[in-house]
């Protein structure tokens, strides 16, 4: 569940800010 509310916020803040996109690489290393 909580991946999924990241996956939302991740997507609505790349939109709004590009910079975001340092966010996801964090998740990525959460995954494995």
């Amino acid at each position: 569940m909580l991946l999924i509310i990241t996956r939302s916020i991740t997507m609505s803040a790349d939109v709004e800010e590009p910079s975001v996109i340092r966010c996801p690489q964090p998740v990525h290393l959460l995954h494995n």
